[in-house]
C-alpha cells in the first residue's frame, strides 16, 4: 500500500459522507487540447502541475476512467487512504480538472468535461436508475402505475420519485387526486435519445457499478 503524503492532515472519517462545496479561484471548467495532450486548466499551466504529483495523477487517471465514483471508491482504486484522496481531489477541483455532485448522502467525482452530473450520478444507484428506466419506458404516469411496472410497493416509488425531484431530474404535477410524474426535457433527450447518446451514458454508468 502507497504511504500517505505526509503533510496531509487525517480525517476520523473514513465514509462517504459529502464534502461541503467549495469555491475555486479558477474557471469552473476545465478545457481540453485538441492534440490529446491531457487536461488542462484555464491557465494551463497550474492543471499540468497539479498532475506532477503521483498520487494526484492516479488519483484523476481513475475519475476519469471511471465517472461518479465517490472518494472511498476512489482511494480503493488507487490503494491510498481516505485522507490522501481527499487532500487531492480538494487541489484537482480548485485547478478544475474534477467536478463533484452531492446527491443521496454521496459526494461523487466526475471530469471537468462532463456534464449532466446529476442524472449520470443518479443511474450509478441501482434503484433510482430503475424508476427512470420505467418513466422512459411509459412515459408520464401516476406513482401506481409505476409501482406496478416496477414490483415495488407504492411508498417506496414516490420515495424514489421524491429525491429524484428534488435533484431535478423528475418533474410531478397534481392530476386530480393523482400525482403525475414525468421525467424532466434533458433527462428524457439523454434517456430516450439517439442511441449513441444513450449508449455513451449506459457505457459510463456500467463502470461505476463495476468500481462501487
Amino acid at each position: 500500500m502507497v504511504p500517505p503524503d505526509e503533510s496531509v492532515p487525517r480525517d476520523r472519517n473514513d465514509d462517504c459522507r459529502p464534502l461541503h462545496s467549495r469555491s475555486s479561484p479558477r474557471s469552473e471548467h476545465a478545457a481540453f487540447d485538441g492534440g490529446g495532450g491531457g487536461p488542462r486548466s484555464s491557465d494551463g499551466e497550474g492543471a499540468a502541475e497539479a498532475l506532477e504529483n503521483d498520487h494526484r495523477r492516479a488519483i484523476y487517471r481513475v475519475v476519469e476512467s471511471n465517472p461518479g465514483l465517490c472518494l472511498s471508491a476512489v482511494g480503493e482504486s488507487c490503494d491510498v487512504s481516505l485522507s490522501t484522496v481527499r487532500h487531492h481531489v480538494r487541489v484537482l477541483e480548485v485547478e478544475a480538472l474534477v467536478r463533484s455532485v452531492s446527491l443521496y448522502g454521496k459526494r461523487r467525482y466526475f471530469p471537468s468535461g462532463l456534464g449532466n452530473l446529476e442524472l449520470r450520478a443518479s443511474l450509478s444507484e441501482p434503484a433510482k436508475r430503475r424508476v427512470l428506466e420505467a418513466l422512459a419506458r411509459v412515459g408520464p404516469a401516476r406513482t401506481g402505475r409505476l409501482a406496478d411496472e416496477l414490483e415495488l410497493d407504492a411508498s417506496t416509488v414516490s420515495h424514489h420519485l421524491t429525491t429524484l425531484e428534488a435533484a431535478g431530474l423528475v418533474e410531478r404535477e397534481r392530476e386530480g387526486r393523482a400525482v403525475l410524474t414525468r421525467l424532466s426535457t434533458d433527462v428524457a433527450a439523454a434517456l430516450t435519445g439517439p442511441d449513441a447518446e444513450r449508449a455513451e451514458v449506459e457505457a459510463e454508468i456500467a463502470g461505476v457499478e463495476d468500481e462501487s
